[in-house]
């Protein structure tokens, strides 16, 4: 895991295939490979130390690669046409 920061980006982790940006709301998580997206809302997850602190279950599954562990965060892609 390597928490970064620049000055006028979002703040940013990588744990395992995994890259972590956070926001006010909480934080946005994406496979590096597959693209796969997840979506954690919460306060406890808007920035890297808080995020380590609260949410230890959802840093093993991604250090150990289980998505199956990260499915209730799952963001469905958009697609075209779709009104539901």
């Amino acid at each position: 895991m390597s928490p970064e920061s620049t000055a006028g980006q979002r703040d940013l982790m990588h744990v395992g295939s995994y890259l972590v940006t956070f926001d006010e709301a909480g934080a946005d998580i994406e496979h590096r490979s597959t693209r796969a997206r997840y979506r954690v809302q919460a306060a406890t997850a808007s920035n890297a130390v808080a995020f380590m602190q609260h949410h230890k279950r959802l840093i093993f599954a991604m250090m150990s690669n289980n998505p199956g562990e990260l499915q209730a965060f799952s963001i469905q892609p958009h697609t075209e046409g779709r009104t539901a």
